[in-house]
């Protein structure tokens, strides 16, 4: 028993050695796509990291202590670390993919028992190695998991606890050593500390604990030792509260923040409606729970015909299943990505990846064999059946992979193209301010820290403060403490806080803009109104706006000159002719073909089709904004300045 054992635990290792070389083939793939630079998802952590987000961090805090060495790095190169690393964990959330498969049990049915005698129930046929290499292809190449793993988004992360945690409970089905479900209560605590998923994960994994360790599970030793680890791991969520209660943030004390982490939390958790779940869950839990059946051979009537129908019945279910979760894995009308657009919910898709692992190596076990203890040659009826499932069963195998990458690697391109006409929207910013540096207001945080990270990569975020009006009155003196600190060249230490509330009033900010006007110029990102225009009045320059202050006894906002229209009017012939073409095809509605090649017929057939990303209306949102009023600008000089011109334009950009 000895020997038998020890060459299934080597065949174990031989077939588990192809799929964690494909794991690190898919690192090369996530390295030749990776985003080297900051993207929308990754803006706010790149904020955190390298210390331009004036908010104290509340979230994630095993995120923050395993992220902490990247706050030792330049700001420039935070972002191609931050994908860097996001990239590894996916290489090892695939690793981990790949040696789960691989320790799944086949002996759930009938038929899987007459083929797999082996005492761990684990699959050993020559083809061993398709079902965790299908796995990882799959898990690995579809489109939420590909953009998690090019781009930090801290999802992946998240991403591989969770596949630890199955390994974890898959490894104590092998060996019974506790220690695996130990470690995994500890990991668990952590993870619930670091994510609010994982709190509603919680009766899965208690569930699996008690199916995995049968009545032993009650020992009442053992639930204490799990207990305290798990609740060690939990205690991580007191960090930031910890933390934040010593850097005297006003108003922020340890009850307040940890009141506001339970709030946000229960709030996320809540957010995904049960109906919604309960269709996420066909296609990951309910699997899980089918794999997890030991099944009887019959239910009930133990005739032939009995048997032959409960078998029959069996097959069906493993096939829809193996076809519903191909379908989900490329984006169906009923994948996480169609159902619930702003969450990513890896953990579906990794859990539907695992399961059709398990189907794949149902059908090529159940199919591709014969029984080891039967002598009887199969009807020819029968060696047709099994060998036309087989051979269906391969041809999805090879088509999946190859369907994926047809299917999201334009997409990915064109999410690379929004985001190189954000920056370049970004880098026309720069340009457009003054050379000699300024002082740069804007209303929209999205945009301002963007802008920031932009003059970060290019080496001049000192020649310019970047102002949040929206900051102003909701961070009060904290916020312009930590703009002080971070431009010292402009003195901000003047400005004198409300007495009571500690805030800053606006007759404040206003003498502020007067003060730093005398040295810099005052710039709005982007069209705006409020009280700082009752004191300045904006001139357009390309895409930012010039504070001006009003002359003396005049409230009126002059007409732009001359050199004005000029200006801005050959920058935006420019435009329309180079940057907004790219904007404009993109969030246009594609025309479908007369004579659609078969590609294309069977994304429509299967419904497929992706939607455009909705990035791109943003950005083409801001153009269109400024042009129109620009258009508004120029008509203010006179009808024949052109400035109707400007209009179509502007609606063309962004109809809605």
């Amino acid at each position: 028993m000895t020997t038998k054992n020890g060459t299934i635990r080597g065949k174990i290792f031989v077939t588990s050695f192809l799929p964690w070389l494909l794991a690190c083939g898919m690192l090369a793939v996530y390295l030749a796509t990776l985003n080297r630079q900051v993207t929308p998802e990754s803006l706010q952590q790149w904020l955190n990291l390298t210390g331009w987000n004036w908010r104290p961090e509340f979230f994630r805090p095993l995120t923050f202590l395993v992220t902490w060495p990247l706050r030792w790095l330049p700001a420039h190169a935070v972002p191609f670390a931050m994908s860097l690393f996001c990239a590894t964990c996916a290489a090892l959330t695939l690793a981990l993919l790949a040696r789960s498969v691989s320790l799944l049990p086949y002996d759930r049915t009938h038929d899987q028992r007459l083929r797999e005698l082996n005492d761990y129930s684990l699959l050993t046929i020559r083809a061993a190695w398709v079902p965790p290499a299908f796995a990882v292809l799959v898990c690995g190449l579809q489109m939420t998991f590909w953009e998690n793993s090019v781009s930090w988004t801290s999802e992946m992360f998240d991403l591989l606890l969770f596949a630890w945690l199955i390994r974890c409970l898959l490894e104590f089905r092998l060996d019974q050593r506790d220690s695996w479900l130990v470690r995994s209560a500890f990991v668990y605590g952590l993870a619930m500390a670091n994510n609010w998923a994982m709190i509603g994960f919680l009766p899965v994994y208690l569930t699996a604990l008690i199916w995995v360790r049968g009545l032993q599970f009650f020992n009442l030793r053992f639930l204490l030792r799990m207990t305290a680890f798990g609740l060690v791991g939990l205690c991580l969520v007191f960090m930031f509260p910890v933390r934040i209660s010593f850097m005297g943030v006003p108003d922020l004390g340890f009850k307040t923040v940890l009141r506001v982490i339970l709030t946000s939390d229960k709030y996320a958790l809540f957010h995904v409606s049960k109906s919604t779940v309960m269709l996420l869950s066909l296609t990951s839990l309910v699997p899980l729970l089918l794999m997890g059946i030991r099944w009887s051979a019959y239910f009930g009537d133990n005739s032939p015909l009995g048997i032959f129908i409960a078998t029959t019945m069996f097959h069906l279910v493993h096939g829809f299943f193996f076809l519903t979760c191909i379908w989900v894995a490329l984006d169906s009308p009923f994948s996480p990505r169609q159902i619930v657009p702003d969450v990513p919910f890896l953990t579906f898709y990794y859990l539907g990846a695992l399961s059709l692992g398990y189907f794949s190596g149902y059908f090529l076990l159940v199919f591709g064999t014969r029984a080891a203890k039967s002598r009887r040659r199969p009807h020819p009826l029968m060696r047709l059946v099994n060998s036309s499932v087989t051979a269906l069963v391969w041809l999805l195998i090879l088509a999946t992979p190859v369907a994926l990458v047809c299917k999201n690697l334009p997409l990915l391109r064109a999410r690379a193209d929004t985001i190189r006409a954000l920056d370049r929207y970004c880098s026309t910013i720069e340009n457009s301010l003054p050379s000699a540096g300024a002082v740069v207001l804007g209303d929209d945080a999205f945009r301002l820290n963007y802008l920031l990270a932009t003059l970060n990569r290019t080496g001049n975020s000192s020649k310019y403060l970047l102002i949040d009006s929206a900051s102003i009155n909701g961070g009060g003196m904290h916020y312009f403490n930590f703009l002080d600190k971070k431009y010292p060249q402009f003195d901000l230490s003047s400005i004198v806080p409300d007495s009571v509330s500690n805030r800053v009033p606006n007759i404040e900010v206003v003498h502020l803009l007067e003060k730093l006007s005398t040295n810099h110029a005052i710039c709005y990102m982007h069209p705006s109104f409020g009280y700082f225009f009752e004191k300045f009045y904006p001139e357009p320059h390309e895409l930012v706006y010039q504070l001006k202050p009003y002359p003396t006894n005049v409230w009126v906002m002059p007409p732009p000159t001359p050199e004005q229209i000029t200006e801005n009017q050959a920058f935006w012939k420019s435009a329309i002719q180079n940057d907004l073409p790219p904007l404009m095809q993109a969030i246009q509605k594609p025309e479908e073909p007369a004579k659609p090649n078969p590609w294309q017929q069977f994304l429509h057939l299967a419904r497929l089709t992706a939607k455009p990303n909705p990035l791109t209306a943003v950005i083409a949102g801001y153009y269109s904004r400024a042009l129109d009023y620009w258009g508004a600008e120029v008509e203010k000089g006179g009808p024949l300045q052109g400035g109707r011109r400007m209009f179509p334009a502007g609606r063309a950009i962004q109809p809605g």
